[in-house]
């Protein structure tokens, strides 16, 4: 019973580490997902600004008897449309900085649970080896 002790530890740790590292995994997912779907929402409040924006101009315009084809008019929907560019541009940046950060926590959980199961192995190393060479495990 002895000699299985250092394997099943190893096997345990071997478990845990891949257990934390699809956790990480999944977590990541999960940021990824979470970031899209921030920046699908941006978009879309971008696009209803950008088209409130529009009406109104339209509206105010009509009331003062400028045609839509006018300079004036033309000028502030290029305007709001570069200013909802602008907010959609930030919008994929600030996505991009939060699924660049979720892979960097995600890479040092992984990191980490390796580091682990590797210093297991390290300890129990010589242990294995005994039960190899036929010798009495060492205690720790």
């Amino acid at each position: 019973m002895a000699q299985a002790a250092p394997f099943a530890l190893v096997g345990l740790s071997a478990l845990g580490t891949m257990n934390s590292i699809s956790t990480a995994q999944k977590q990541h997912a999960l940021a990824k997902s979470k970031a899209r779907l921030d920046l699908a929402r941006s978009r879309n409040q971008e696009q209803q600004n950008l088209g409130r924006n529009l009406a109104r101009q339209n509206v105010v315009g009509a009331a003062r008897g400028v045609s839509r084809s006018s300079g004036s008019l033309m000028n502030q929907a290029v305007l709001a449309s570069r200013n909802a560019r602008h907010g959609i541009g930030l919008a994929a940046a600030r996505s991009s900085g939060n699924i660049a950060g979720s892979r960097i926590s995600t890479g040092s959980r992984i990191n980490g649970a390796l580091l682990s199961f590797g210093t297991t192995l390290a300890r129990q190393g010589p242990r294995i080896q005994d039960v190899f060479e036929g010798r009495a495990p060492r205690s720790e």
